[in-house]
């Protein structure tokens, strides 16, 4: 029965259906980062960052599909398809990561001036 269900990887293949499931784990922590972040990036208002790093995360999805779709041992596995949807989230919480920590240390130097001036240029056509 759950070979018709699930396919030839239902018992005892490589990838097991009890393997997949170990993918939540990732997904919800991949998720859960990623909505932090996004939420800290939005206050400050750095829409222009998010829209190329959204560039990036479709080309690291397009690759993941790819590879979950054709490469060997991967290839047609839910594993390997639960792991291509949180791909973009991934590369996004880590690019949004990084742009937090490059605008926090130029507050830190004092060189937060040109930081300002883009948040105030912002909240200003924001507000128009």
């Amino acid at each position: 029965f759950f070979t018709n269900v699930y396919g030839e990887n239902a018992e005892g293949g490589e990838f097991t259906l009890f393997r997949t499931f170990s993918v939540f784990a990732f997904g919800a922590a991949t998720e859960s980062l990623f909505i932090v972040v996004r939420a800290m990036i939005i206050t400050l208002l750095d829409f222009r960052y998010m829209l190329q790093s959204t560039a990036v995360a479709m080309t690291f999805y397009v690759v993941a599909i790819v590879v979950a779709c054709v490469v060997e041992p991967f290839a047609k596995q839910a594993v390997s398809f639960w792991i291509a949807i949180y791909i973009p989230q991934l590369v996004l919480a880590l690019l949004f990561l990084g742009r937090l920590h490059v605008l926090s240390r130029r507050m830190v130097k004092g060189d937060n001036e040109r930081t300002q001036k883009h948040i105030q240029s912002k909240a200003g056509q924001r507000c128009i």
